[in-house]
């Protein structure tokens, strides 16, 4: 089995670390060094030349929804999936969606929904409960703030609901016979949607529907396309406007047909038009460069009609156009960079990172945090306003969660929340105001590893004294109910020790599993269907016999990393890596 190391997810030991400028994890298989602008085409396997959208999974693989299948890209090869190989319900694919289960669900424009599964690598239909038409027309896929999926269709809204091992697709009654093209999530009760008669704002709990943006924009959007500060790109025959839904504000970007609009991490804004090939603008909308068919190159795209934009994580832009195959663009040049304390770091010995939801990088260090401007390449030292003890302690872990608090794990001085409030303002103030969480067993002389969330949105923190799952009460993760998860020596199904280093929910399990390494050997928690955890010790791989042991002083868990390609887990242990 191969193992993939983790720099940042690893477990914090003092070692000296290098801060790069680009800390996005490459496609699974390290691709070639691309031209500014190359074309993938039908002669480089694409199944066809138009390519109606393109997504990037968990894994890292990119996917190409085309006209003759779904197409599966790792970097060097293209494998397509169609009607006569598997399981699709139409080769005519004209939308796609990475779900936060890992599902990659495909949108087609004959035969309605299907997903596709990471483990097993199969396609399945999803079916509609219960079948009320015949238009299998799927526009697009989008997922609200509380997992819910949503699909949009040429006779109305749906949304997928999970019955036991099977997905089932449902069209809301208030929405049968309207034409849907695209939505997106605007809050965690609302939804933005484009109906032929505009925009509307949707709220599905209490059905009410709001029409906005009527005098500007009177007909569908092709796409919405969320941006990183909250901001919405709407994209239609009208052109390109930008949406804030915190002042109603109506930003004009163009005002010629557009087809789709993404945003680099850089804050550039791209836009696909239906004629006149693809434009570059910046975050305030002024035109920065055109990039024209009928340019020579590197500066030529192989079509003037743009229908898809992504970028990935290694900040490659693909295009994807009508009769013109794929292009990718090097949004920028790859190059590594050193950040120490001459460049304004509190100290070069780095612990952990966070990225902020403004872009802000957080970074912990043995001598304090340092928040860092990617625009500027700048640094500021944070100060911690708190409880004394917090002055002095080292953040070993963070989580943002989804309400905007941050949560700071130390070393010897217990579990913190910083305010969404105070962490907008962070980078102008340079101070925060942090509160202590108190529990019988979390004090200020708790060391914390690591904090995850697991799919119903249930915190996972590692510790020295065990591990705790956090459920919230609300959204919001104010209040919520603690349970500690400990080592007995005499029950075999606790954990092998309470210093609990790392921690992995599992994202593919029918039924909800957490994996959780100690420094005695590893663990695995897994809720039945009533939500009854039964904790289970697991018995590492060893070179003989003679040394399987289930517990072990030297079976010390330090990085825990899902394989899905090989179907195991490795797990790092001192200087070895082992395997199930």
């Amino acid at each position: 089995m191969r193992f993939i190391p983790s720099i940042l997810r690893s477990f914090p030991f003092n070692v000296m670390l290098y801060f790069v400028g680009f800390l996005s994890p490459p496609l699974p298989a390290a691709a070639a060094s691309y031209d500014r602008i190359q074309t993938l085409s039908m002669d480089e396997g694409l199944p066809h030349s138009d390519v109606n959208a393109i997504t990037q999974d968990r894994d890292g693989y990119l996917w190409f929804a085309t006209f003759s299948g779904l197409s599966k890209y790792d970097g060097y090869r293209l494998q397509t999936f169609r009607t006569d190989n598997s399981d699709l319900t139409s080769d005519r694919i004209l939308c796609l969606f990475v779900a936060r289960d890992s599902s990659l669900y495909i949108g087609t424009e004959s035969g309605g929904l299907n997903r596709y599964d990471p483990v097993s690598e199969t396609i399945f239909p999803v079916a509609e409960e219960p079948t009320t038409s015949a238009d299998q027309v799927i526009n697009n896929i989008f997922e609200d703030r509380k997992g819910t999926v949503w699909v949009c269709r040429n006779d109305g809204l749906g949304y997928l609901t999970l019955r036991g091992a099977t997905t089932y697709l449902h069209v809301k009654n208030r929405w049968r016979g309207f034409y849907i093209q695209c939505g997106t999530a605007l809050d965690s009760c609302r939804l933005l949607l484009s109906t032929d008669a505009g925009p509307v704002i949707y709220n599905p709990e209490t059905e009410e529907i709001q029409n906005i943006l009527r005098d500007e924009i009177k007909t569908r959007c092709f796409s919405m396309q969320s941006f990183a500060d909250g901001k919405i790109a709407l994209s239609g025959g009208w052109g390109v406007r930008i949406y804030d839904p915190k002042t109603d504000d109506l930003q004009r970007i163009c005002d010629f047909s557009s087809r789709v609009t993404t945003q680099d991490n850089h804050g550039n804004i791209w836009v696909g038009s239906f004629n006149r090939g693809l434009y570059k603008y910046d975050r305030n909308g002024i035109k920065i460069v055109h990039y024209h068919p009928k340019l020579p190159i590197p500066h030529a795209v192989n079509s003037f009609e743009i229908s898809a934009l992504f970028e990935d994580r290694s900040g490659v832009l693909w295009i994807g156009t009508i009769g013109g195959g794929l292009s990718r663009l090097n949004v920028v040049e790859k190059h590594i960079e050193c950040y120490t304390e001459a460049q304004g770091l509190c100290e070069n010995r780095i612990i952990t990172f966070l990225e902020a939801r403004d872009g802000i990088l957080w970074v912990s260090t043995h001598g304090g945090i340092n928040l860092f401007n990617r625009s500027s390449a700048t640094f500021r030292e944070l100060r911690i306003n708190g409880l004394p003890s917090i002055q002095f302690a080292t953040v070993s872990a963070f989580f943002m969660a989804e309400n905007g608090d941050i949560w700071l794990g130390t070393w010897d001085k217990g579990l913190w929340v910083i305010d969404s409030r105070d962490i907008d303002r962070a980078i102008q103030t340079g101070q925060v105001r942090a509160r202590q969480l108190k529990h019988p067993v979390i004090d200020g002389e708790l060391s914390v590893f690591r904090i995850v969330e697991d799919r119903d949105r249930h915190l996972w923190i590692s510790s020295n004294r065990g591990c705790f799952e956090y459920i919230p009460s609300h959204g919001d993760f104010k209040t919520g109910q603690w349970i500690n998860y400990t080592h007995n020596g005499d029950d075999p199904n606790s954990l092998c020790s309470n210093f609990t280093t790392d921690i992995y929910p599992d994202t593919v399990t029918d039924n909800k599993t957490i994996w959780i390494g100690t420094r005695s050997g590893l663990n695995r928690i897994v809720f039945d269907a009533d939500g009854k955890a039964n904790c289970q010790r697991i018995e590492l791989a060893a070179t003989n016999a003679r040394e399987r042991k289930v517990c072990s002083s030297d079976a010390f868990i330090s990085t825990i990393h899902c394989d899905r390609k090989e179907g195991g887990f490795g797990s790092q242990r001192s200087a070895k890596v082992s395997s199930l």
